[in-house]
């Protein structure tokens, strides 16, 4: 699996070129109940010196924001505190 700055860096360039065999980057969370839920990686930022990324269940039609923090080649995505989520979503507004 590609690492946080990988997968940040591969869309920082300009744009002169389409994305038609673009692919979706999924990623499969199972919850406390042991439901599995499929979301596609919609967007990835830095905040605070923590790694984010905004995930969207198409399903649904839902974006949820979890911290990721690499462990070996293993991505974690963690569900941040009230408090870490509310700036983290406040300061990704900004950047939109």
């Amino acid at each position: 699996m590609k690492d946080f700055e990988e997968l940040v860096d591969q869309h920082d360039h300009d744009h002169d070129h389409d994305h038609d065999d673009f692919e979706l980057q999924e990623v499969e969370l199972v919850d406390e109940d042991g439901t599995v839920t499929v979301f596609v990686i919609d967007d990835w930022f830095e905040f605070e010196g923590n790694q984010y990324a905004v995930l969207v269940n198409n399903e649904e039609d839902d974006a949820v924001l979890f911290r990721v923090e690499e462990e070996g080649e293993e991505m974690n995505f963690l569900t941040p505190d009230e408090d870490e989520f509310d700036r983290a979503a406040q300061y990704y507004e900004e950047l939109e």
